[in-house]
């Protein structure tokens, strides 16, 4: 006899919230765009309709954080999908497990942006946003 769960036991994850998944990554990604066309000082100065193809993406360029809310629910959910039917799910497991898999990439990200930064002030004497 083994401890493995039947197949058919198993929550069935819909490839339809992997895709909800992805729009709303899409969505995050344009709403990050905008930050290269900004100008000025204060939010209630920037001007959303200049941005590159905003009669079609105007939801993600003005609603575009609204997804990361609904991002990280959605992760949420496939790390329980992940992890609810292994052996050892413990909460040290699980706290390993998900250290493993989100910070080091976190940390590899936040050092080269870092670096760039610095190498951004030596040569323009000016941080990035």
């Amino acid at each position: 006899m083994t401890n493995d769960i039947s197949q058919s036991s198993k929550p069935q994850f819909r490839e339809a919230t992997n895709f909800l998944r992805g729009i709303c990554a899409l969505a995050i990604l344009f709403w990050h765009y905008q930050h290269f066309f900004f100008q000025g000082t204060g939010a209630t100065e920037f001007d959303n309709t200049n941005q590159p193809f905003y009669f079609l993406f105007s939801i993600a360029y003005n609603k575009g954080l609204l997804a990361v809310q609904i991002f990280w629910c959605i992760s949420g959910l496939i790390m329980t999908h992940s992890y609810i039917n292994k052996k050892d799910n413990g909460a040290r497991e699980y706290t390993i497990s998900r250290f493993a898999r989100l910070y080091p990439l976190h940390i590899v990200t936040l050092l080269l942006v870092t670096l760039l930064q610095q190498i951004s002030f030596q040569k323009l004497n000016t941080f990035q946003i």
